[in-house]
Formats: C-alpha cells, sequence, structure tokens
C-alpha cells in the first residue's frame, strides 16, 4: 500500500486538517517503519508510546495498533518529521503523563493496570462544554491539527496513531474495506438486463 493514496481519506478520519509535519512525511514515500535516522526515543517513551497506541486502536475482531507498526510510525514522524517545537512538545506531554502516573498511583505509566491507564488517557482528552466557547486558552486546544505545529500533547497523539494505522496496510485493507479500482467495468453486459442505457 502507498500511504500517499489514502492520506486525504485519513485526514477524514481525523475530522481535521493533517499537520505540515505528517503530510511531509506520508507525501515523501519514505519507509515510516523503518528506525528514525535521527536517533530513537527512549526505551521507556517507546513502551509508553506502545501503551498509548493500543489504548487508542486496540486489537478486536481486526488487527490493533501495535500489529499494524504504528508505535514505528510514531517514532519515525517524531524524530524525523517534526520541528525541534512539535518533539519537545510531544516528548513533554509522555514525561508529563509519566509524571502523573507515579504522582497518583506511585507506578509508571505502564506499569499501571489497563483501566488506570484508560483513566489518565481520557482525562486527556479535551471537552468542550457550553462555558468553554471561544476562550483564549482553549482555541489552541481545539485549534486543528493542520493550523499550527504547536498543538497540545494530546491531539498530537491522536493524530499520528490514526494516520499511522489508517495508512498501514493493515488498517487500510482490514480496517477498512479496500476497493483498489472503484467500479467495475463489464464489456459484456446484456442491454436486456436493464431495458435501457446509462447516462452520466
Amino acid at each position: 500500500m502507498d500511504r500517499r493514496e489514502i492520506l486525504k481519506a485519513a485526514g477524514v478520519l481525523l475530522g481535521v486538517a493533517i499537520s505540515p509535519s505528517c503530510s511531509r512525511a506520508l507525501e515523501s514515500g519514505e519507509d515510516l517503519n523503518a528506525a528514525p535516522a535521527s536517533g530513537e526515543l527512549s526505551a521507556d517513551a517507546q513502551r509508553i508510546i506502545e501503551v498509548l497506541a493500543d489504548l487508542i486502536i486496540p486489537e478486536t475482531d481486526t488487527p490493533g495498533a501495535i500489529e499494524a507498526g504504528v508505535p514505528q510510525f510514531i517514532q519515525q514522524i517524531v524524530m524525523d518529521w517534526y520541528t525541534a517545537a512539535e518533539r519537545t512538545i510531544f516528548l513533554d506531554g509522555l514525561a508529563a503523563l509519566d509524571a502523573t502516573s507515579r504522582s497518583n498511583w506511585s507506578l509508571s505509566f505502564v506499569e499501571l493496570e489497563p483501566a488506570q491507564q484508560a483513566q489518565l488517557l481520557a482525562a486527556l482528552e479535551p471537552v468542550r462544554g457550553p462555558q468553554e466557547q471561544g476562550g483564549d486558552a482553549l482555541t489552541a486546544i481545539f485549534m486543528p491539527a493542520g493550523a499550527a505545529g504547536e498543538i497540545p500533547f494530546y491531539l498530537k497523539l491522536k493524530e499520528l496513531t490514526v494516520l499511522g494505522y489508517y495508512t498501514s496496510e493493515i488498517g487500510s485493507t482490514q480496517e477498512l474495506v479496500y476497493l483498489p479500482v472503484p467500479g467495475r467495468y463489464d464489456g459484456d453486459f446484456e442491454l436486456a438486463e436493464i431495458g435501457r442505457q446509462w447516462t452520466t
């Protein structure tokens, strides 16, 4: 599968414009599941990313984010394609998540029970209530991903996970229904079966 072929569809799944860094990566034609050229994330950061990706898109009747190679995709984007500012926001977000886990339960994020991990992840999800309309601080939280690189950690995580999954071969052919050539040409079709010609 060519990730570029379904880049536009992946943007629709996110409901927002895709960030410039992700667009550049996906349109580059590079192998985004390879080891980053700029060096790897720490082992702790990689493990947190694996857990987060699995929480967002777990294995069900179709393969989940882990099998689709999403953690490797995330690491590649963060290390090789993110700007320095974007990388700082993402890595600071991982560190803050782990620090919150240690503060609340005296355990690292990856040591928590799945229910506790899901609770922390849910706390990152922005919820827009009636009192949250139009505030300056909230403008940044709900800003579409393509608007600027300085969006919050959770939105970066969600964008990377969804893009990594639905532009992978597994996500685009097993989770989605893959139709290489939409429609079908039948050169030997009996006119009597429909009784009239089609016009377009």
